[in-house]
């Protein structure tokens, strides 16, 4: 993890590296190198290896068994994949003085160069990458604008560290926040990073005392105390959803085994052979069955319960052994999101990124450029189960209710940003007043 100072604002970032400059007006990222070099090693030497057998310089029984082709195929391969790993590098330059974006990448130096023009950049973008079993999600951070080609900055897997880099990146370009990660698109505005929610609340003048009725039967026990709710969410157990994500996980598995086993009959030293397949073994099975275990064991024992105050929201996850405990301070509470089905809609971004068309509610799905959505992706996302909702800060996330009705969610939501908001709504310089 590098830390770095950036105009007096500190940040850091996993995996890359925000390099300090004296012009406060430039802002430089270099990728590669480190623990990426040390997992592309052993595809390269063993890329090596296989490239010098034809040659003859390495001595192997029986390799005129296999055609000398196979070794130059893979051997290239192997090397050409390990090679880029190893010494791959890439760079990005953000200079405000000479109004500029310039992305390059090479082998240890830079070998190609591109620009773009910085004040093309309208928006900076988080999106989710929900990934496999196994790696989980990533967060992308890029650079958008509607005649910029996306400039794509990093792809942590934390989101919090994904968010602290595109806060950095606002200040530094003074060009909001656009944040889908969530399912739903938030936007947050360059002079406003550090707004929390019951403030926002009180400068739109938004109403959380009126509630939506609610639903019958629930599944959410709520109870009121003193200070605001308690709410305990049963969890679901284990549903189809999960076995067909674990069969998935057994048939990745599966064609990995079948793929390489033939490979590791080549004929090579044996000490070659354990070293490739021990690699093999620990990151691509044993790793994605291991993952795949878990997560089982712990959907199948997970329940929450959630304590909402004017001053605090602190959310308890039983799974499997281990309690996950999550507070955030109501005043460092910025955002409380619900992905509905029509927000998520609404959020559908086209690959040419462009703009949603504003146009009149005819209870048809549209795509953003008024197209209908497929039928199909219709009753797909309707037989999709609701994510929950998502309260976040500057120091941490946490995620609950998935799987509740959207009714219910809906009521659960209303009535948590009443109790959050209540001790702003009651402050004497209340606007409704």
């Amino acid at each position: 993890m590098a830390k770095i100072d950036l105009g007096g604002l500190k940040t850091s970032v996993i995996g890359h590296h925000f390099l300090p400059r004296r012009d406060p007006d430039v802002l430089e990222m270099r990728n590669g190198g480190g623990c990426i070099s040390v997992f592309g090693a052993p595809f390269l030497l063993a890329g090596l290896f296989m490239l010098q057998i034809p040659l003859g310089l390495v001595p192997v029984e029986n390799s005129d068994s296999v055609p000398w082709y196979l070794f130059i195929l893979f051997g290239g391969v192997f090397t050409a994949v390990g090679g880029s790993l190893v010494f791959g590098r890439s760079g990005l330059i953000l200079d405000r003085r000479r109004k500029l974006i310039v992305q390059w990448r090479g082998l240890m130096v830079p070998m190609e160069r591109k620009e773009q023009i910085l004040d093309e950049v309208k928006r900076i973008v988080i999106q989710q990458d929900s990934g496999d079993s196994d790696s989980g999600p990533s967060y992308p951070v890029k650079l958008e604008g509607d005649r910029l080609k996306a400039v794509n900055i990093v792809s942590p897997p934390d989101y919090q560290e994904a968010r602290r880099v595109a806060e950095e990146l606002a200040r530094f370009l003074s060009r909001p926040v656009e944040d889908f990660s969530s399912g739903v698109k938030v936007v947050r505005e360059p002079d406003r990073l550090d707004e929390s929610l019951g403030e926002r609340i009180l400068r739109t003048r938004e109403d959380t005392f009126h509630l939506p009725p609610a639903p019958f039967p629930m599944r959410t026990k709520i109870t009121e105390t003193a200070e605001g709710l308690m709410l305990e969410i049963p969890g679901r157990g284990i549903t189809g959803s999960h076995w067909l994500q674990t069969g998935i996980v057994l048939v990745f598995v599966g064609v990995v085994v079948y793929f390489f086993s033939g490979f590791l009959r080549l004929p090579a030293p044996p000490f070659i052979r354990y070293l490739f397949g021990g690699f093999l073994v620990i990151f691509f099975i044993l790793g994605p069955l291991l993952a795949a275990l878990r997560y089982m064991k712990r959907e199948a024992r997970r329940s929450t319960r959630i304590t909402v105050t004017p001053g605090l929201l602190r959310v308890e996850e039983w799974g499997g052994r281990k309690t996950q405990i999550t507070e955030i301070p109501g005043d460092e509470l910025e955002e409380l999101d619900l992905p509905t089905g029509k927000g998520i809609q609404n959020s559908i971004r086209m690959p040419d990124q462009s703009p949603r068309l504003d146009l009149p509610e005819t209870g048809l799905p549209r795509l953003p450029d008024g197209r209908p959505i497929p039928k199909i992706l219709v009753s797909l996302m309707r037989l999709a189960k609701s994510p929950g909702m998502i309260a976040r800060s500057d120091a941490a996330s946490v995620q609950f209710g998935s799987g509740l009705p959207e009714e219910e969610l809906r009521y659960i939501h209303a009535r948590i940003r009443k109790v959050l908001t209540s001790r702003q709504s009651q402050k004497p310089n209340d606007p409704r007043r």
